[in-house]
Parts: structure tokens; sequence; C-alpha cells
């Protein structure tokens, strides 16, 4: 399936918090604003970010995530049933770049409280006269970093089981978006890069994780999330495994995992880390995915020449279809809200111009 809704360029949602935006949230913290003019700077934060992305020439327009303390906070404050801090093995090996900090356990029946993404859309759709798109995160991967088998309900007594009713409380999260104007769903995974990275394989192990068997756990959910959704044709729905750099990935991936990733999982678009020493398998791509090239680094010092980076995508493109392709980041820009180290917002538009101008090589005006 080419990309014909010309989704040729992106990033992975969530976007760095302007100045004005951390002093409300700092403000708010301190009780010297209310809850009103705290959602009132979120908004002007996020209808400038909107701004910014239409002009720099973004396909489709995110809200930066910044009505959330990190990607799964959209879940755990929409859900019922999660409560108290828990660790996983999840946790160790990806931290914060696993958008994750301080995962929840589950503890009681999980239900939605109501909707999980609409403030986020309705908002965005009023501001922007572009496509939308809104991350989520991945049923299979909150399952497994928030089952807990000393406080989780035995009618929950496996992963599996959290991830299949997660999945169904996503499916219909993702099923309203559609329905209200939203048109591109990433749901994000950077899981999936432990299962089929030679180095994320011999971590998991060391942590006494059969990757094969994490991998099917997690597909199982996510596949799930995404059957039978009853969406018009120019509705997508994406699945970002990146991780900002947090899994090693120059020392290759697993061959037969790649396949056994794609076999499992229907998404027509992958969003991938290919960055230099650390290419992405194109050759195992199945015909008709489309793969979204994450070249350009959210946390490097500096980024490379543009003649480089174009290089890197003409290899791409001598094994993939161009309309195969797109041009991405190999991350988020800020995971998790206030986080230390960021980069600034001159810094970050940078790199969203930089991913806009390898795109407009290949694509020009169709972006």
């Amino acid at each position: 399936m080419a990309d014909d809704f010309k989704y040729h360029i992106g990033h992975a949602g969530g976007l760095v918090r302007p100045a004005a935006l951390l002093e409300a949230r700092r403000s708010r913290a301190g009780d010297r604003l209310n809850e009103a003019g705290l959602a009132a700077a979120t908004e002007d934060a996020i209808a400038e970010a909107a701004r910014i992305q239409r002009r720099i020439g973004m396909s489709a327009i995110s809200d930066g995530q910044y009505r959330r303390a990190s990607s799964a906070s959209v879940l755990y404050s929409g859900v019922e049933g999660f409560d108290g801090v828990t660790g996983s093995a999840l946790t160790d090996l990806l931290g914060e770049a696993g958008s994750l900090p301080g995962s929840l356990a589950v503890v009681a029946k999980l239900e939605a409280a109501g909707r999980l993404a609409g403030t986020e859309a309705a908002y965005l759709l009023q501001v922007t006269q572009r496509s939308t798109e809104l991350a989520l995160p991945a049923a299979g991967y909150v399952a497994e970093r928030s089952f807990d088998a000393s406080r989780t309900p035995a009618a929950y007594a496996s992963p599996e089981l959290v991830g299949a009713e997660l999945a169904g409380i996503l499916r219909n999260e993702i099923q309203a978006l559609a329905a209200e104007g939203v048109r591109h769903v990433q749901v994000a995974n950077p899981g999936y890069a432990l299962t089929v990275s030679r180095a994320g394989r011999d971590r998991l192990r060391a942590h006494g994780i059969d990757p094969d068997l994490l991998l099917d756990r997690m597909s199982e959910a996510d596949r799930s999330t995404v059957e039978a959704l009853d969406t018009d044709e120019t509705f997508r729905v994406s699945l970002d495994i990146t991780t900002g750099g947090s899994v090693d990935l120059t020392g290759g991936y697993d061959a037969g995992a790649v396949v056994r990733f794609f076999d499992r999982l229907p998404f027509y678009r992958v969003q991938v880390e290919h960055l230099a020493g650390a290419d992405f398998p194109l050759s195992l791509v199945p015909s008709g995915r489309v793969v979204a090239l994450g070249v350009v680094d959210v946390h490097a010092a500096s980024t490379p020449p543009v003649e480089e980076l174009l290089d890197r995508v003409d290899a791409a493109t001598s094994v993939l279809d161009v309309d195969d392709i797109a041009i991405s980041t190999n991350g988020s820009f800020a995971p998790v809200a206030d986080a230390p180290g960021q980069l600034t917002w001159a810094e970050q538009a940078k790199r969203l111009q930089l991913v806009e101008m390898l795109a407009r090589y290949y694509w020009g005006n169709e972006l």
C-alpha cells in the first residue's frame, strides 16, 4: 500500500513544552495559578504548536501531548483500575525513554471512566485546518509494564488478559477519534525495539524474558486493538516502535524476529529508528507496508549534513518504493513532561524543519 494520503513526514507525537507552559505548570503546582489559568496556557501552547507545524509543512498536526504528564497518562487518567507505582523489566530497560515513567499497576477491574483523548481531539480539530493526529500508548506495552503478580486481580492472571482488556478500551477510543475527524492515530510501543534488535533480545534474556514470547504477547493485544475498526478510507492507524536511542541498535536486528514482528502486526505503517550505523533491515519489510524512517535524532547534540541524510534515504529507496517511505524523527522530543535535558524550542524547530526538508526532496509539492 503506497502512502497515498501523503503522510510522508512526521514525528513521534511529543513536543518540547514552551517556556510559558512550563511556567504555568510551576505556578499551578505552587498554587499561584488555578486550573482555568493552566488550561488557558495549555491551549495557547497547543495553538502555537499547531501553527508552527503548519508553517513547517507537517502532513498531520499534533497537539504535542501538552495536556499529558507522559504519553501514557492519557490512559491512566481515563481508565479506572490503575494504582500504585510498579516496576517491570521493560521499565528497567527503557526507563523514561519508554514514555511510561512510574508505571501504574493494575489493581482492579479496568474500565474506561470516559473518553481518553476526547478533549485533546476537540481542541486540536478546532485550531488546525489540516489533518490531525494523536498518539496513544499500545495495549500490549502498557500491559507488560502494569501487570503485577502480587497486586493484579486474579481475573487478569497474565499480561495477555490485561492486554486484551486494554485493547478493547483503546479500540473504542480510536473508533471515536476517527468519527470526530482525527485522521491519523499513532499507537506507540517502544518495547518492540527490544524484541527485534540483537542487543535488546540479549538484554531481555538477561532479565529472564523470552523475547519471542514477549513479542507475541504484545502483538496479540496490539493487533486486537486495530481489528474490526469501522472507519472511512481516509483514516489511518500506524505503529511507532521508536525509542529515541534508548535501545542499542548498532548490533543489528534478528531477521527471524523482524519477520515475526511483521507477520503478527497488521499496521499499514511502522515508524522505526534508522540512524547511521543502526539501519533498520528494510529488505525484510513486507510488500505494501509503509516505513517511516527515523533518520533525524531527537537527542544528538548536532545533526549530520543534509547530504548524509539524503544518502541514507536514497539507499532506502533502492530497497523500498519511494511512496512506501516516510521521513521522521527517531523518537519523541518530549516523552515525559518537564523532563531534564530536553531540547530547546529552537533546537526542536530545526529538527522538524530538517525532517520537512528531507521529505520535500522526494515528494515536493505532494506534501
